[in-house]
């Protein structure tokens, strides 16, 4: 049994009826199933650099793909493909930030997020 925040081994804790976690202080019942978790869940600042790096790698890759395509001298077209692949990874990234509990997850993710918008725009 963990802490569903801090992530701490509750069942070692010497006192496991006083309700709260000996680390962050959360409260806890034991049998309530959503006061706590089974396992420990990665940290969360590995997981936003995790998002992050994938957040840029898709948006470099979007992007790449829609430089590839033949547009002509349609640059309405090519504006729209581009710039909206950069807004779209943007956003997508921005609600991975939002799930993220950790401000050292949330950071990256949203550094990524901007980077990938305005890389989009400024190459479309």
């Amino acid at each position: 049994m963990h802490c569903a925040d801090c992530g701490y081994l509750l069942a070692s804790s010497t006192d496991r009826r006083g309700g709260r976690c000996p680390e962050c202080g959360r409260p806890f019942d034991p049998e309530d199933r959503r006061t706590w978790e089974r396992r420990r869940r990665p940290p969360r600042k590995l997981l936003g650099f995790v998002a992050s790096v994938a957040v840029l790698g898709t948006a470099v890759l979007g992007i790449g793909i829609a430089l590839q395509s033949d547009f002509g001298h349609d640059y309405d077209s090519a504006f729209a493909a581009i710039a909206g692949i950069g807004l779209s990874v943007g956003l997508v990234g921005v609600v991975v930030a939002v799930r993220n509990r950790d401000w050292w997850g949330r950071i990256p993710i949203l550094g990524a997020s901007v980077l990938s918008t305005w890389a989009g725009i400024a190459m479309g």
